[in-house]
């Protein structure tokens, strides 16, 4: 920046003459409108009372300001710059408060894949579980969620899992052929703890011949093998067939998984002792409707 350059000096017992003192006038403006540079390299500028910088201001050196404080001592707070290879902006919040630095908050607590929670103003504290003292914790970026992947918690008040997803069912018959339509062999579940809902609706593109006992595989999650058949261990699923090859009467279809299987067994139902459901009323172009629930062991 420039330095002040003054065309006209004057001694002690001269005439000052006015234009002489227009012409120092202007070069203080001129340099005042330019870029004026205050004081001299390694000198320093005392200015008692407010500098007010309009445009901006440009401080060269790696530590070019110094704080001294309330009280004037050998103590100053430096603030320095890492010399910059772009450009960088630092933006301060259109708020009040302290600015906390990196090296002024310490950790407690080992816990790896933690927690960080808050411990006191200038500590945050990792913890394998952490306690939210709140009504509503709301997640709201789109996209995101709560992911809960077979934690496999004993807590019985602990959501451990969560899943959503698809599979694809075939069909196994006694005797003769029954193909599902790739088109339309796909069912939904969720999974919920250790709770497996699924739905959806198959149909058939070959049924050659079949008969005797036919069950549907390909469960997402195996069935349980812990408890007794009255409680969980045999589930009853939900079924209705559609343009079957002949009337199912009398009775109505339902389907069982066996424990520790992925499979479900067709049969029949209210008729005086429960029997499997005959293939034969399988055809080419018959839907079968699924909906139920079931439990696994993890």
């Amino acid at each position: 920046m420039a330095d002040l350059s003054v065309t006209n000096s004057f001694s002690a017992g001269t005439a000052i003459v006015a234009s002489q003192m227009n012409a120092n006038f202007t070069d203080i403006t001129t340099w005042a409108n330019g870029a004026p540079n205050i004081g001299v390299a390694g000198s320093t500028v005392t200015v008692d009372g407010a500098l007010l910088v309009v445009q901006g201001v440009t401080i060269n050196g790696a530590t070019p300001i110094v704080l001294e404080g309330a009280t004037g001592n050998t103590y100053e707070t430096s603030i320095a710059v890492t010399d910059p290879t772009a450009d960088r902006t630092i933006t301060l919040p259109d708020a009040s408060g302290t600015v906390s630095l990196t090296d002024g908050i310490s950790f407690s607590g080992s816990t790896a894949n933690g927690v960080l929670t808050y411990h006191d103003a200038s500590t945050a504290t990792v913890e394998s579980t952490a306690t939210y003292d709140g009504t509503t914790l709301q997640l709201t970026t789109s996209g995101g969620g709560l992911k809960m992947d077979g934690l496999n918690s004993s807590n019985a008040n602990t959501l451990d899992d969560y899943e959503e997803g698809t599979f694809d069912v075939t069909a196994t018959v006694a005797s003769g052929t029954l193909t599902v339509d790739t088109n339309r062999d796909t069912l939904k579940y969720t999974k919920i703890g250790n709770r497996v809902f699924i739905m959806g609706q198959i149909e058939f593109t070959t049924a050659s011949t079949p008969s005797g006992a036919w069950s549907l595989s390909g469960l997402p999650f195996t069935n349980t093998n812990t408890g007794t058949y009255s409680v969980n261990k045999r589930p009853n699923i939900a079924t209705g067939i559609s343009t079957p090859a002949s009337d199912i009467d009398p009775g109505s279809p339902f389907g069982w998984i066996e424990a520790n299987t992925t499979v479900i067994t067709m049969a029949v139902g209210g008729i005086a002792s429960t029997a499997t459901l005959n293939a034969n009323h399988i055809d080419t172009g018959t839907h079968v409707f699924i909906t139920g629930q079931y439990v696994c062991d993890s």
